[in-house]
């Protein structure tokens, strides 16, 4: 996997074992993140790991396909066909207008329409659900659209569900470290992993494992872990078998305490590229 850090190549770290059996991202250590992002298709589905929380900011970026028909965005409970909280459904035929409803008991409740329609075919769009108390508020293209009050308990909702006539560049789940994040049917040749955040003044270290499943002790692919004492270094490794497998060590800091960051993993045929993304 190529490694890439504010911009800049950092490391090649050369695969040990399937990188396709990676379905867990988890973060932990003396870091704030603000946004994750990983290229994916569509339909999507993807797992809440720990469930909604009040406060979480849901972020989307991608771009309306010329020929559409329709797209939905679901929070729903579960990944497989069940409850949903929110049901995020812009409709362009026959007439243009945006519907928003939940699924439960079986059957749709009552929907709640908007007939400013804010996509455009063909163009790229933004949206973002922010978490709160009485409901979700949606915003998008950075103006807000609309308030879904809630029909059924946040705490539950643990997935989202994108299809239809829409492609996804970036999606982004705000939370708080230690976050784990389920990679929904395994990385894959090609797929980019972006990373933004904030080191602290403050920093001993932290690591991000691309983990073979969710448990403590599962089999980790990549180990990457810069620390900052008791001297500066990135250290790269795998966890197989029970154990630790040999370290490789790169004795240049491309963090710095205080200072954001801009971080991206690579996926090729022969290893993880870990582009040296410089702090921003």
């Amino acid at each position: 996997m190529h490694v890439n850090v504010n911009g800049n190549p950092f490391y090649f770290f050369k695969h040990r074992m399937p990188f396709e059996d990676v379905t867990a991202i988890k973060f932990v250590g003396d870091v704030a993140i603000e946004a994750i992002n990983i290229a994916e298709s569509i339909p999507y589905v993807k797992r809440i790991y720990g469930g909604l929380k009040v406060g979480m900011h849901l972020y989307f970026r991608g771009v309306v396909h010329r020929k559409i028909n329709r797209f939905h965005i679901n929070l729903q409970y579960g990944q497989q066909r069940g409850l949903k909280a929110l049901h995020f459904n812009p409709r362009f035929r026959p007439s243009q207008v945006v519907v928003l409803n939940s699924f439960r008991n079986g059957r749709w409740d009552l929907e709640e329409r908007v007939h400013e329609m804010p996509f455009c075919k063909g163009e790229s769009f933004e949206i973002l659900f922010i978490v709160t108390a009485k409901g979700y508020q949606v915003n998008v293209n950075g103006r807000p659209f609309y308030t879904f009050k809630h029909r059924m308990p946040v705490k539950t909702v643990n997935a989202i569900k994108i299809a239809g006539d829409v492609s996804i560049e970036t999606i982004n789940i705000t939370g708080k470290i230690p976050h784990v994040g389920l990679i929904y049917g395994g990385l894959r040749t090609g797929t980019y992993m972006y990373f933004r955040g904030t080191i602290p003044h403050k920093i001993a270290r932290f690591h991000i494992n691309l983990n073979l499943g969710e448990l403590k002790g599962c089999d980790k692919a990549l180990h990457f872990n810069p620390r900052f004492k008791p001297s500066e270094v990135v250290v790269f490794n795998s966890f197989r078998n029970g154990r630790w497998d040999r370290e490789e060590r790169v004795n240049k800091m491309p963090f710095r305490r205080g200072e954001d960051f801009e971080l991206l993993f690579i996926v090729t045929a022969h290893g993880f590229q870990y582009v040296h993304c410089t702090c921003v």
